[in-house]
């Protein structure tokens, strides 16, 4: 029916640790699994790497992917699942 949604800004956060970063996007399905549609900007500091994303309330499963190549669950989340291929995803909840 008729429903008004606000979207919610949205603020993904990464910290390079061992890994040597060059691209890094947040995928989930707010964006269709898409990893061109969300990449992340390198930080002054030259190891932080951030991007908001604006969403409307609901349960979202996502993951970083690094490189094009390395998937990675999001180790700031609160809460993860089961991404169904052995891994796991972290779960966003805007209200």
């Amino acid at each position: 029916g008729n429903q008004v949604s606000l979207f919610r800004p949205v603020r993904f956060h990464f910290v390079e640790t061992k890994e040597h970063v060059n691209q890094i996007a947040v995928v989930g399905d707010f964006n269709n699994w898409s990893n061109r549609a969300h990449g992340l900007v390198r930080q002054a500091t030259g190891k932080e790497w951030e991007l908001t994303v604006p969403l409307k309330p609901g349960r979202y499963r996502y993951k970083f992917l690094i490189n094009d190549a390395h998937w990675t669950a999001d180790p700031t989340a609160e809460v993860f699942e089961s991404d169904g291929f052995g891994g796991k995803c972290s779960v966003l909840v805007v209200t």
